[in-house]
């Protein structure tokens, strides 16, 4: 069961007409990113690196220089990309400007060519290891129509000295575009309060609406992960929509942290009648994969392939004990990673070359990809981590004799 927030979330009939909205509509949209020096990232592939979300995150070496990067941009014909000037107004034409990203992302903005539709977007570089150590401190609010109210929330980590180190991916863009009059409390993601003190984040199942019911996906999933959404692709295929993971070149052991869930009673299937003798429950799980094909493209598992891929090296997950609930309160969970199951030796040479993707999911429903849970259920999370060991430059990580000798 994959954990999946379906974009398209609690929109109502007033919010969306079913019948004449066009979602492969995108007038004022980034479709890719294009770098001239591929020496400065982590993945050469990513020299072109297709656009699927608004908060665009690349990953580079860690001798690059971040005041100095010239990104170019493939837009939908006859838009065009601007950033801010001095005076604070979007009419600095951006495509190709060597700007300086050392403080962390800066903003564009697309428009139609007719000047009707504005796409605000965010591009980072991180030329560090991705945090393993997940707080969920420091949350904003976020449109992606500049012209329009803040009504969603995003998260970013920041590292012991404040410095910036990547942006979370969560189905609230998804929610503002079916449901913009919502507030930012009632997303299915949202801040809540820690365990000890501060923040933690809440994952909350919520009705689709009569919209989603008419598309056979009446409930949505709260999650929160390491990758991105393709938002133009989530009322087609909702389970491709969430790509996992990111670039990374440690060999995860464990995965642990605090979790508060409750499930709610109505447990429902697609077709929005209840279930018998079925109970929600909810997933927290990393997975680490090899991310490149047969054919060496770069690849990101998604919500279809993400617990059955042949690229998988080793995964951590709850139990189901756990999943099912801990009557609300805050408990510790600590689960390590299998390398056993899945066949594949992890190649140091390789990790070390960030040839593999660490993935971390949450959802408040497990069911979520198949449209099975129960609105209402509430999963809370804070302080997570991925432990790590050193890597041992002189040999791989065997699997069992019984396991398959394929080498990613």
């Amino acid at each position: 069961m994959l954990p999946v927030v379906l974009l398209a979330a609690g929109c109502q009939e007033s919010d969306f007409d079913l019948d004449t909205f066009d979602s492969t509509s995108a007038e004022a949209d980034i479709r890719y990113c294009r770098f001239l020096d591929p020496s400065m990232l982590k993945v050469e592939a990513d020299t072109l690196l297709q656009v699927f979300s608004e908060n665009i995150e690349v990953s580079v070496s860690i001798d690059a220089d971040l005041t100095d990067i010239t990104p170019y941009f493939v837009l939908n014909d006859g838009a065009s990309i601007f950033m801010q000037g001095e005076d604070g107004e979007w009419n600095v034409p951006a495509d190709g400007v060597s700007r300086d990203f050392s403080a962390g992302p800066l903003e564009y903005m697309v428009v139609s060519p007719n000047g009707k539709s504005h796409h605000l977007y965010t591009l980072g570089f991180n030329c560090r290891e991705v945090a393993t150590d997940f707080h969920f401190e420091y949350s904003e609010l976020k449109n992606s129509n500049p012209s329009a109210r803040p009504n969603y929330y995003i998260w970013k980590e920041f590292d012991a000295s404040g410095d910036y180190r990547f942006t979370w991916a969560t189905g609230n863009a998804g929610y503002s575009m079916s449901r913009g009059s919502a507030l930012p409390e009632d997303y299915p993601t949202s801040p809540c309060e820690g365990v000890n003190s501060g923040k933690g984040v809440k994952l909350t199942t919520c009705s689709t609406g009569p919209f989603g019911e008419r598309l056979g996906m009446p409930i949505a999933a709260g999650n929160i992960f390491l990758g991105e959404f393709d938002v133009s692709n989530a009322l087609i295929d909702a389970c491709a929509s969430t790509l996992f993971g990111v670039p990374f070149s440690s060999k995860p052991l464990k995965l642990r942290g605090y979790m508060s869930y409750k499930p709610a009673l109505d447990f429902r299937g697609p077709d929005n009648k209840p279930v018998e003798n079925m109970a929600d429950s909810c997933d927290i799980y990393a997975v680490l994969y090899r991310n490149v094909d047969s054919r060496g493209q770069s690849i990101m598992l998604n919500g279809h392939d993400i617990m059955s891929s042949p690229n998988i090296v080793a995964m951590a997950r709850i139990d189901d004990k756990l999943a099912a609930g801990t009557d609300g309160e805050w408990e510790y969970f600590e689960v390590g990673f299998d390398y056993e199951t899945y066949g594949n030796n992890l190649n140091m040479d390789i990790l070390k070359e960030y040839g593999y993707n660490l993935a971390f999911v949450a959802s408040s429903s497990r069911g979520g990809a198949e449209f099975y849970g129960a609105v209402g259920s509430v999963l809370r999370l804070d302080e997570v981590e991925i432990v790590c060991d050193v890597v041992d430059d002189t040999e791989d990580v065997q699997v069992p004799s019984t396991q398959s000798d394929r080498k990613f």
